[in-house]
């Protein structure tokens, strides 16, 4: 970049100091250098954050799913059974005082 404001260095042909020509090739070297460096910058540094992102995000979805597999597989060991229960079977006392209709009604 200096080179485009300061072709001779900062001294002319004498050894005059001199000072730097602002023109239109000048400025697009002033501009262009630090946007082109930023872009560069820019592209490593959302590499970066794209690729930890993809790493992390994997990673959190197959630890889910080894947890939802785990708990899928897993049996209740202890409480109540799921199973229905039978009806009581009835016994005199039951049926003591009621009528052979009302006995079946039961």
């Amino acid at each position: 970049m200096n080179k485009a404001i300061w072709p001779n260095g900062q001294k002319d042909a004498q050894g005059k100091e001199v000072r730097g020509r602002w023109d239109a090739s000048s400025m697009k070297v002033a501009i262009d250098a630090p946007v082109g460096f930023a872009k560069t910058i820019l592209n490593n540094v959302i590499k970066e954050v794209v690729d930890q992102y993809t790493k992390d995000f994997i990673a959190s979805t197959d630890a889910s799913q080894k947890k939802f597999a785990a708990a899928a597989g897993k049996s209740e060991i202890a409480g109540g059974s799921s199973a229905p229960r039978g009806k009581k079977p009835l016994t005199s006392k039951d049926t003591k005082g009621l009528t052979d209709e009302q006995i079946l009604d039961l």
